[in-house]
């Protein structure tokens, strides 16, 4: 009997936990909100911009003077110097010709991105404030200039009015970030005016070409817009020119080296296709 009460009781037990459970509340699940996609910014597309800077040309101006029908020319030396026969083509005058001055000026390109990789192509045209002046003076010691011999002068001034480049780049992204490296070719717009005591004043002018190299490095700031800091050293193939009709032995030859600091601003067109970080993807 009393066993038989003891597995009642159990079977009771068993039969009414089922039914209590069901009887409790059910909580509603807890959500764990997914990490957002983090974008990878894509430098793929077109941009166009402005750019501001410095401009720094060291260089000299050679006058040469030779008769060109003979071996050597006689040469004008400075003044206190012994005198002597020189190579044809020895320069006789050296002026300082180092220019500086403010730039500014547009740029156009276009980048593709593959992995981390970017290649890009860009141009750009720069206005400059650049010019210098010198002067320098020696004695004609054989009369090439001068019959009497004396003290001739030479007054040379020099102006960068404009320049250029179309170079490739090169360079690695890091999302917003873009480091490159640049080179590529170099224009240059240029006025001088050489006088000479006894020829006369020359005006010149003239465009020459050249190469151009340099680093920068870029940043997505907001939207589509960006800012850079570069540098370029540009250089330019030899000028030379025999200004004076009267004396076409006498010749000037010249070089632009430029190196230039600008920073700029450009609005980028994006065409690539934004990527996302593996962990979230």
């Amino acid at each position: 009997m009393k066993k038989l009460i003891i597995r009642g009781a159990v079977l009771a037990a068993c039969m009414a936990g089922p039914a209590s459970a069901a009887d409790l509340p059910i909580d509603s699940p807890d959500y764990v909100e997914r990490p957002p996609i983090v974008g990878l910014l894509n430098w793929t597309g077109f941009y166009l911009g402005a750019n501001l800077g410095y401009g720094r040309s060291p260089g000299s101006a050679d006058v040469t003077a030779c008769v060109v029908t003979v071996a050597v020319c006689p040469t004008i030396g400075a003044i206190g110097t012994p005198i002597g026969p020189i190579v044809p083509g020895t320069p006789l005058f050296s002026f300082a010709d180092t220019m500086s001055g403010v730039i500014g000026g547009v740029q156009a390109g276009a980048n593709w991105q593959t992995g981390n990789a970017v290649f890009g192509i860009e141009t750009d045209f720069q206005g400059t404030s650049q010019s210098s002046s010198s002067s320098n003076a020696v004695l004609d010691v054989n009369g090439l200039v001068d019959p009497n011999m004396g003290i001739i002068r030479a007054v040379y001034s020099d102006k960068l009015t404009s320049f250029g480049t179309v170079r490739g780049r090169v360079g690695m992204a890091s999302d917003r970030w873009l480091f490159y490296a640049t080179a590529g070719w170099a224009y240059f717009n240029w006025t001088s005016n050489l006088t000479i005591s006894g020829l006369g004043t020359a005006n010149l002018s003239g465009f020459q070409g050249g190469g151009a190299a340099g680093l920068g490095i870029e940043a997505l700031i907001t939207g589509n817009w960006t800012v850079r800091a570069e540098y370029l050293y540009l250089q330019s193939t030899n000028i030379s020119n025999a200004p004076f009709a009267a004396r076409p032995d006498i010749s000037i030859n010249t070089r632009f080296r430029e190196s230039v600091f600008r920073v700029g601003v450009n609005y980028v067109f994006f065409t690539g296709s934004v990527g996302c970080r593996p962990h979230v993807c």
